[in-house]
Order: C-alpha cells, then sequence, then structure tokens
C-alpha cells in the first residue's frame, strides 16, 4: 500500500452523521476457539449490518455532503448551519490533466486554508489529487477546543480531451473538529478495478487509545463513493460535531493484497499488557464486504505496516 506523499506549498495557500456506531466486539468466554468463533460471529454480523447500511448511504458528489441517520443519541450531522457557504462546490474547466499543474489556490475557498496535498496515481483510469484544508466555523461548539474545522476534498478529472480536462470536486469529509496528518490519506486498490482507492485516518486528538474514524473511498462507476466506515466519532460533549467513519480503538488497519485489515488488542489490559492481537482480514466484492479469514498473533510481533496508523498506535505499540 502507497502512501501518498504531501506536495510542496508556495506560501499560505488558501484553503475547506449521523451515523451507525459500531459497538465494540466482545469475546466470547471459554477456550481460544470458542473466542474465535464468537469473534468471526460478531464480525460477519457486523460486516452484514455494514453491507446493508452501504446500500442505503447517498453517494459522496460534488460540494457539501448531508448525510444523516438515526443512531444511538438521535440523529448527527457532521458539520452545523454555522458552515460558511464558500466552499469548492465549481468545476474547474480547461485545465490540465495532470493535478499537479493544477493552482492550488482554485481548489479551496478563499476564506480556507490548505494543510495537505496528496495526488493519486492515474492507476488504469485518471490521476486524482486530494487537499486536505481548514476554515472557521461561525459558531463554536462548547466543549470543542475552537472553532476551527478540517475538509477533504477530492478532485476528479472529468471531459477529457487531448491537452485538458474538467475537473469536479467531491467533498469526503465536510467538517471535522480533528486536524489531518500527513498519513491521513493512503491509496491502496481494494475494489480490483485498477485504480488506487483511498484510505482515509482521522485521529481524535484529545482522546485516549489512538481512537480514530477510519472509512475508505472509491471511484464506483462514475461517483465517488464510501464504501467502508459507517460510524461516527464525536467531537464535542454533546455529539454535535464528529467525523464520520467506523471508530477504532487501539487497532491498525490498512491493505494487501487486495484485501483491508485490522489489527486490534485481545485479553490482557489495555495499551500496555496485551494477551495476544486479532488480524481480520475484508475483501470487497460485487459491491459488498466479506470476511476472508481471522489470524492470531502474539502481543509483540510486528504489525502489517512498518509504521502502524493511526499515528497514535506508536505510543501504544511502544508501550507493550
Amino acid at each position: 500500500m502507497s502512501r501518498p506523499k504531501s506536495a510542496p506549498l508556495r506560501g499560505t495557500s488558501r484553503l475547506r452523521s449521523v451515523s451507525f456506531r459500531f459497538m465494540p466486539l466482545r469475546a466470547a468466554p471459554a477456550t481460544r476457539s470458542r473466542r474465535r468463533h464468537g469473534h468471526r460471529e460478531a464480525v460477519v454480523r457486523q460486516v452484514a449490518e455494514m453491507n446493508a447500511l452501504a446500500r442505503r448511504l447517498p453517494l459522496v458528489t460534488g460540494g457539501l455532503v448531508v448525510a444523516g441517520l438515526v443512531g444511538c443519541g438521535g440523529v448527527r450531522h457532521e458539520f452545523q448551519s454555522g458552515v460558511p457557504q464558500s466552499r469548492p462546490v465549481h468545476s474547474l474547466v480547461d485545465q490540465s490533466r495532470d493535478p499537479r499543474e493544477l493552482d492550488l489556490n482554485d481548489l479551496v475557498p478563499s476564506s480556507g486554508r490548505i494543510r495537505h496535498v496528496w495526488y493519486v496515481a492515474a492507476g488504469r483510469t485518471v490521476p486524482e489529487v486530494v487537499v486536505g484544508w481548514s476554515y472557521r466555523a461561525r459558531h463554536r461548539v462548547p466543549s470543542t477546543p475552537s472553532n476551527e474545522r478540517y475538509a477533504l476534498t477530492l478532485w476528479h478529472p472529468a471531459h477529457l480531451r487531448a491537452n485538458s480536462a474538467r475537473w469536479t470536486p467531491h467533498t469526503l469529509v465536510p467538517a471535522s473538529p480533528f486536524a489531518f496528518s500527513a498519513a491521513s490519506v493512503r491509496t491502496a486498490d481494494v475494489t480490483g478495478d485498477g485504480h488506487p482507492d483511498l484510505l482515509v485516518t482521522v485521529e481524535c486528538q484529545g482522546c485516549n487509545h489512538a481512537v480514530a474514524a477510519v472509512s475508505v473511498f472509491a471511484d464506483i462507476g462514475r461517483r465517488i463513493q464510501r464504501i467502508y466506515g459507517h460510524g461516527f466519532v464525536e467531537g464535542s460533549k454533546d455529539g454535535s460535531v464528529g467525523v464520520r467513519g467506523r471508530q477504532i480503538t487501539e487497532t491498525a488497519w490498512g491493505a494487501r493484497g487486495g484485501l483491508v485489515w485490522f489489527d486490534e488488542p485481545r485479553g490482557g489490559s489495555s495499551v500496555c499488557c496485551w494477551a495476544q492481537r486479532l488480524q481480520t482480514f475484508l475483501r470487497w466484492h460485487d459491491g459488498r464486504w466479506t470476511l476472508v479469514k481471522l489470524r492470531t498473533v502474539s502481543a509483540g510481533a510486528p504489525y502489517l505496516d512498518r509504521r502502524p496508523v493511526p499515528l497514535g498506535m506508536a505510543s501504544s505499540s511502544d508501550g507493550r
């Protein structure tokens, strides 16, 4: 799996769910085989619920996505009505087909500030560019550190001509209260279409145990769709702000060989004294996720990625 490198920025550029929350899985008591069987059944149920939920969710389209589902605590939205109206909703016409030749100032609203830029390889289709940027919400929510919000926008080329293209924005994360890092966007082809998909990780600043919201975005047909990560990580005490995605805790994740994997602790004590780790491998096939295998490894076994993501896992793994 590759991690797109953030592009060098020139000066200061102008840059911008409810959700179903998956409950922590509890292993069944008794023998290891029964615990593994219980976890497998829980994962299968979770995957089935996730597939059913994905079929009901709206696709991510150009502009700002407003998605709401009824979950624990009622309806939650990933942003408030106080979000500035200036946002990258307009397409860019007669532009270069190479995303590296685009003017970054054209990819964000005038009220925003660029934080990160990731270039996505074309693979069998077309290259893309992802921009992470921040802006000030009009109103601060109590219990949040500030009214700074962080957005993630994917720009996709369409109407390709010999030397030009029309670039269209797709909002992946509209208003996260948590900042992005260089590792927030990674790429791997997990849908098997020959084009890199996006593995997005938004870590909760101020949370213990490497809490993060994780999602997978893919080009499905002519649309950009979230195919994994239909939970919600709260960013305020009242749950009015946060970021959409599956919530993980003390869990590394990534992709290898076309499979999405999760590596989570099992048994022992949190952070410092895990008894072992459980690795779960999922495959995207025919528009749904299937459980491929479960594997138990020792607590000190190396992660599948040399540097585990979320980055907060580094401190957790050092404490074992």
